[in-house]
């Protein structure tokens, strides 16, 4: 009478879309191994004989598949009593990831959601960042992350996130995050010339540093919007601190306030000159010197 020595005795434990790997053996020579199977929530299994079972197995999601084979030797008509083998197949995790920022300005937050499909699921994700600071590898089910560009150039961080599950581990998805530099405007502080009444008679022109083609430009005094200042550059004919916010046309960005001072001072109202008794003498000697 034959028996089936079953390679490994315990079963297996698969992913879904992985293949069986069980094998039989018997003392007794010229051993057939015929098998049934009973699956739950499984596709890919079927009855057979051979010396190996070697089936790719997947999920029927969201729950764990079995596999329960019965596995019957014969030899020479002699048939052995049949063992069992079972499989259990847990299912590959995966997930939807939207992006609802993209692009975004140097110094916003990310906002990835990240969606697993079974419950339980671990996202983890790496990071590869061009240009921008601020993305770092982490898990969870959202990326909300502070990015900067670290210059004047677009930025871009590229998210991979793996799902992962029981040991089994899901395809991952790429999600890239392109960053848009702010406006970098500059100005220089100057003076204004003002009358006794505190009048200009004349100005200062504060400049951006900026074109008025790709940017458009709010002009503050003292902390006070100006009227009818949104070009590149601004007239002051009062002294104060003056500021400006310049912002990008093609992506929204703006930049942070950028500062300068605006000072004033009164025009001489006289001039007066101190001269010396040798500067006389000289200028005689020499006057004398041309005549003769």
């Amino acid at each position: 009478i034959p028996v089936a020595l079953i390679n490994p005795a315990g079963g297996q434990t698969l992913c879904s879309g992985q293949t069986t790997a069980i094998s039989f053996s018997s003392p007794v020579i010229n051993t057939v191994f015929n098998w049934t199977v009973n699956q739950t929530n499984l596709t890919g299994t079927s009855p057979s004989s051979g010396t190996t079972i070697a089936q790719t197995l997947s999920v029927i999601l969201p729950s764990v598949g079995t596999a329960t084979y019965e596995v019957t030797p014969t030899s020479n008509g002699c048939i052995g009593t049949p063992v069992q083998v079972s499989v259990n197949v847990k299912p590959i995790p995966d997930f939807s990831a939207v992006p609802t920022q993209a692009p975004i300005c140097s110094g916003d937050a990310t906002s990835i959601a990240l969606s697993p499909s079974l419950t339980n699921t671990n996202l983890t994700w790496t990071v590869v960042q061009n240009g921008v600071s601020g993305a770092l590898n982490d898990s969870g089910t959202s990326i909300i992350q502070v990015l900067e560009t670290t210059g004047f150039d677009v930025g871009n961080a590229i998210y991979t996130i793996t799902p992962e599950l029981n040991g089994c581990v899901g395809s991952p998805i790429s999600v890239t995050v392109i960053v848009n530099p702010l406006p970098r405007p500059s100005l220089t502080g100057g003076n204004i010339c003002v009358d006794a009444l505190g009048v200009s008679f004349t100005n200062y022109t504060l400049d951006s540093g900026l074109n008025d083609t790709d940017y458009t430009f709010q002009w503050f005094l003292d902390g006070v919007l100006q009227n009818f200042s949104n070009g590149n550059t601004f007239i002051a004919s009062v002294a104060g601190n003056y500021s400006v916010i310049a912002t990008n046309i093609a992506t929204g960005c703006v930049s942070s306030s950028v500062f300068a001072t605006v000072t004033s001072s009164l025009p001489a109202t006289s001039i007066s000159a101190v001269g010396s008794f040798v500067f006389f003498v000289i200028f005689f000697i020499n006057l004398l010197s041309e005549i003769f």
